[in-house]
């Protein structure tokens, strides 16, 4: 049984990781920026977080905003509060379902991934949340959002 159990986090943990995180874009092979312990760390952020559908779309779109972006998932959170990337102070206890940052080009992303809200409420959370980070770190960085519906995926 616990082969069975094994193999299937494995498997799972390879599919979500896919082009998530280093490595050249589709090898699907998980490289880590911080070292494996924080690409595991990760991937357990999001094994934990909703249904495997919605997992899958907030895979969608860590991808998204790795390949347009450059933020992947070690640089960034899945589920859990705003904090200023480059102070660690809370910005808001809203929890989007990526949040990451690059400190490179000062891009700061957040995503949501719509499973069981509505397309519009989502990007009314998004674009509330775009004015808290906003106001919160006096616009030192660039605010992308990403939304993630059944049929596509939307940045701006």
């Amino acid at each position: 049984m616990r082969g069975g159990f094994e193999a299937g986090i494995n498997a799972a943990m390879s599919d979500l990781s896919f082009g998530l995180v280093g490595g050249e874009e589709g090898d699907g092979e998980p490289v880590a920026r911080s070292g494996k312990g924080a690409a595991v760390s990760a991937m357990r952020s999001l094994l934990k977080h909703g249904s495997r559908a919605h997992q899958r779309s907030i895979g969608f779109a860590i991808r998204r905003a790795r390949t347009k972006f450059d933020v992947g998932l070690l640089d960034g959170r899945v589920n859990r509060q705003i904090v200023d990337p480059q102070t660690s102070v809370l910005i808001s206890k809203l929890r989007p379902d990526f949040v990451g940052f690059n400190p490179r080009n000062k891009v700061f992303v957040i995503a949501e991934a719509v499973v069981s809200q509505t397309p519009e409420a989502a990007t009314k959370k998004l674009n509330d949340m775009k004015l808290v980070i906003e106001a919160a770190t006096s616009r030192r960085f660039i605010v992308k959002r990403i939304l993630v519906t059944p049929e596509k995926i939307t940045d701006w």
